[in-house]
């Protein structure tokens, strides 16, 4: 039987980029974000660089208005264990949203857990 190749499936286009909706002082610090980044990977990644590349995320989403969010897991609820957080990482900042808690988030972090249906 010969062996067929197969190509990997096309990533979901997302309707609404998250760039698209910077307002515009998070903007150009997005613009200078995104410039050091491109040059990091010209310039070989070190565990400094990656850490100021969050550290300057961070810095941007505390920024972003808040959100209330709560991810459910009835299951969890139900049998009474313990779930690990839902980590959410935006360019290298890691959240770990915990599951049955309301928890403010920054609206990008919501976003992003609208698009996986985790939350309304």
């Amino acid at each position: 039987m010969a062996k067929t190749k197969t190509e990997p499936a096309a990533a979901p286009e997302s309707t609404a980029p998250v760039e698209e909706t910077v307002v515009e002082a998070a903007s150009s610090a997005a613009t200078a974000q995104e410039t050091s980044a491109a040059a990091s990977v010209s310039d070989g990644l070190t565990d400094a660089k990656i850490d100021k590349e969050a550290r300057s995320v961070k810095a941007i989403l505390d920024a972003r208005p808040k959100c209330t969010v709560k991810i459910l897991d009835r299951d969890a609820l139900e049998s009474g264990r313990t779930v690990p957080p839902h980590p959410v990482s935006i360019n290298g900042y890691v959240f770990r949203i915990p599951y049955n808690k309301e928890v403010e988030v920054p609206d990008r972090v919501a976003e992003i857990l609208r698009r996986q249906n985790l939350i309304p």
